[in-house]
């Protein structure tokens, strides 16, 4: 599913930005052109790649390919991607078809990019964890500082995260895993 629309979506990007790919030729998005559609495998490697941004904070993204600092240097993020290729694959990643997103006023047009995603996660967290018999209902907040504003809240006495996307989650008390959001 990401795949085909990760795909898809760069597809029709491109053939819509004909004339800025024209004027500029040092784009990287030639690059996409070039190097040809993503894969199931590298989709995976991304998800390891920022599984592994996870454990290594940096300022921003761009410090990961950063030489310039032996001693702060990261040599495994430049030896598995590019980071050309990275941002690309950050431009065009996708999770659904835009031909079927509702109109705004839609319940279902909020989160309908990533509602394959939450679908999914869900579908294998009730396939493969069964909750104790204690459970709590309780909200969460992701943190989230992008361009989603009907989405992104301010919650102050969050210290981990005071602006993000809250969520309502049942969880196991006993784990603490989400069972469902």
């Amino acid at each position: 599913m990401i795949v085909a629309e990760t795909n898809d979506y760069a597809a029709s990007w491109i053939d819509n930005h004909q004339e800025y790919l024209h004027r500029k030729p040092h784009s990287t998005v030639h690059q996409w052109i070039k190097e040809g559609k993503t894969t199931r495998q590298e989709i995976q490697a991304l998800h390891a790649f920022f599984f592994n941004i996870g454990l290594n904070k940096k300022a921003n993204l761009k410090a990961y390919w950063d030489v310039t600092n032996s001693s702060q240097a990261t040599p495994w993020f430049p030896q598995h991607f590019s980071r050309d290729r990275v941002f690309l694959l950050l431009k065009f990643l996708h999770f659904s078809d835009n031909a079927n997103q509702p109109e705004p006023n839609h319940p279902d047009h909020k989160l309908y990019k990533i509602k394959n995603l939450i679908e999914h996660f869900n579908r294998v967290a009730q396939d493969t964890f069964h909750p104790y018999e204690t459970i709590s209902i309780d909200e969460s907040m992701i943190g989230y500082k992008g361009k989603t504003p009907h989405l992104r809240q301010f919650m102050p006495n969050k210290r981990h995260a005071r602006f993000g996307v809250k969520l309502w989650c049942l969880c196991d008390t006993l784990t603490g895993y989400t069972a469902f959001f």
